[in-house]
């Protein structure tokens, strides 16, 4: 009966493009031999970082997206390791979106390589939604050599995991009136908000896939695990009523550095910190958008890792203000534990359209904040530093 009143609430059909092993698929078009062996993308063997991502013959060694370079060389050490090309994987987003833009208006990049589609109405002009997705996939091949999953539904969390059941290289499309039966066998896990540590409270309560969630109501859910509980019942049933949004606010931009050798130098940890508030800065003041909080993130040498966080009195684009709040973050956990860093990041986040303010130094600062964006743009990123960021060439800030 839950099905049967959910297909006759809702009309919608949604598409999930994902790229298969994106960061990978582009390395792999750019070097054809490339296609027949292990191939990890994030960093060259053994170096420091994470693996961004990996082909399928790699995953097949156990090599997973955010695996350290180091395990994912212990586990394939005949892999072809790779740093990312940055400006191909955009270029190779922007060219994939471009396609997608030709079948709906309503466009949602949820990351570089994930497109939702509103298709709701266009099986009347273009088909049922399994051909609308089979000609997409097809023609993002032809025109980019990449390949992708595609996953439909009634919903945006049918169409993802749709997609994730395809991959790789597969098409998904639930009909309407199946969502729950698609989802019944599957581990609980597979709903977003449920984690390793909400996945074993539930099994506790012998709750280890989404049917045996869906038999229990909201009340009895909310008993069991929390406030979560009735929006879980929802998701396990296949109900999900988020828009599909051309224009999806961002939530933070962030940038990290890991080390090549674990440090405690604190000139150099600073060093970083004002190299990261710049590049924030800028994307802040090229986007029109001001932050309202700066958080730091760091992980230790033991891979221990802590972020804290601070909110601004007044939302900033501005170099300086993020670099002071940051470095009173950093200076209190350095403080409170004297070890080697291996990690530093840097975000901002609680981010709003930028407002013209009426303090002049700000609006000053601002003025010769946007003079050096426009240097850095023609001349490019090294033209303009701070005398704070030189002298540690080793590093790549």
């Amino acid at each position: 009966m839950a099905e049967h009143n959910h297909k006759s609430r809702t009309q919608r059909a949604v598409l999930l493009v994902d790229m298969d092993a994106f960061f990978a698929s582009v390395a792999i078009r750019e070097a054809p031999e490339l296609a027949q062996v292990p191939v990890v993308v994030g960093g060259r063997a053994n170096e420091r970082g994470a693996v961004a991502s990996c082909n399928y013959l790699a995953r097949q060694f156990g090599v997973r997206s955010a695996m350290s370079l180091t395990e994912a060389a212990r586990r394939c050490p005949h892999a072809t390791f790779l740093p990312v090309n940055r400006a191909a994987v955009s270029a190779a987003s922007r060219a994939v979106r471009s396609i997608l833009a030709d079948y709906s208006d309503v466009l949602e990049a949820a990351s570089i390589d994930e497109f939702y589609l509103d298709m709701t109405g266009a099986e009347r002009m273009l088909g049922p939604l399994p051909f609308i997705a089979a000609a997409i996939q097809q023609r993002i091949w032809d025109a980019e050599q990449l390949p992708c999953s595609v996953g439909g539904g009634t919903n945006k969390l049918i169409a993802k995991i749709a997609a994730d059941v395809a991959k790789p290289q597969g098409i998904r499309v639930v009909p309407p009136g199946q969502e729950a039966s698609f989802l019944a066998s599957m581990p609980i896990n597979v709903l977003p908000g449920v984690g390793p540590k909400s996945a074993e409270e539930l099994k506790r309560h012998g709750l280890d896939t989404c049917g045996a969630v869906a038999a229990l109501d909201g009340a009895t859910l909310t008993r069991l695990v929390g406030a979560y509980g009735r929006e879980l019942h929802e998701r396990a049933i296949g109900h999900d009523e988020r828009p599909v949004q051309p224009h999806r606010v961002r939530k933070q931009i962030s940038q990290e550095h890991t080390f090549r050798q674990d440090t405690a130098d604190r000139a150099l940890l600073l060093a970083t910190l004002r190299d990261q508030s710049e590049t924030l800065g800028a994307k802040l003041r090229r986007e029109g958008l001001a932050a309202a909080t700066v958080s730091i993130k760091l992980r230790w040498a033991n891979w221990e890792t802590v972020t804290r966080q601070m909110t601004l009195d007044l939302a900033t684009d501005l170099d300086d203000v993020l670099y002071t709040a940051a470095r009173g973050l950093l200076q209190t956990e350095l403080a409170a534990r004297r070890s080697a860093v291996r990690l530093l990041g840097l975000a901002a986040a609680g981010l709003q359209p930028r407002q013209t303010t009426l303090l002049g130094d700000d609006e000053r600062h601002r003025r010769l904040a946007v003079a050096k964006d426009a240097i850095r743009s023609r001349w490019g990123p090294q033209a303009l530093r701070r005398a704070q960021t030189l002298g540690h060439a080793d590093e790549e800030l």
